[in-house]
Parts: structure tokens; sequence; C-alpha cells
């Protein structure tokens, strides 16, 4: 008895195909499943990507066409696969955006401050960047009484 699997991907070209399932992204050739990434892994898919075609089984044009990405996109990074192989260059590195102090650590900072605490010695007690109660200061939301 044979038993036949249906798999139902979108071609990247006659060898590849690229399935979203769930939460996660598989690539095939043929019916073997040889990448995989999360689906808000952009970094993976930029890595993926960019080694299918340096490695020559996909055409730059046939990963525009695919996914719907710009070219210039796909150039840079397919120059940054170049440069380093290391999927680490694709991921992004956490912003920490606006982060400002809660009502609770600016009494914090004001309590060690006036006991003679330097910002760098805060910072590093409470787990804050210097950067942040320096900024807080500027902005006139942490007064310092020393």
């Amino acid at each position: 008895m044979a038993i036949y699997l249906t798999i139902t991907a979108t071609l990247i070209n006659n060898l590849f195909g690229v399935q979203k399932k769930e939460e996660t992204v598989y690539y095939f050739n043929g019916y073997m499943p040889i990448f995989m990434h999360i689906e808000s892994g952009i970094g993976s898919f930029r890595y993926i990507t960019s080694q299918l075609i340096v490695n020559g089984v996909c055409k730059h044009k046939e990963i525009v066409n695919c996914f719907g990405v710009s070219d210039i996109s796909v150039n840079r990074w397919v120059k940054r696969y170049k440069e380093s192989k290391e999927l680490a260059n694709f991921v992004s590195k956490k912003k920490s955006g606006n982060l400002k102090p809660t009502d609770e650590v600016k009494a914090q900072i004001q309590v060690k401050y006036s006991q003679g605490g330097s910002l760098r010695e805060i910072a590093d007690e409470l787990l804050i960047k210097k950067n942040t109660i320096q900024k807080a200061i500027l902005q006139n939301r942490i007064r310092l009484i020393g």
C-alpha cells in the first residue's frame, strides 16, 4: 500500500517551494523540507533566501517575484551574506525604544543619589542604563537633589 503526501507549497522555481503552516515557514526541495523559520523571523528569511541565491539554487528575480520584496533589499541581503555567512548578521538588534523610568524607579534614583551614589552606581544597581537616567534628568522627569 502506497502512501502519498500532498504538500501545497508556493513554488519559487521548479526545484524549490515555500509553505507557511501555522506560525512556521518551510522551504522545500521537492518534497524534502530543507529550511524552516518562524513567520516573524525576518532575519532568518533574509539569511535563507540569500543562501539560496548565493548557492545558485534560486535566482534573485525568483525570490523577488515569489515573496514580493524589492530588488534593492535582496541585493543588500546577498551582499551581507557574502561578506559574512553568519545568521547573527541578519537578526536585528532590539532597540530599547523610549524607555522611561517609572515613578518608583525615579524615587529610588533620588534616594540613592541623595545618599551619595553616582549615576553609574545607581544605574548598575537598578539594572538600567546610565543614559536612561541622564535623559530623564535632561527632560526634567527626574530632579536630583544632593
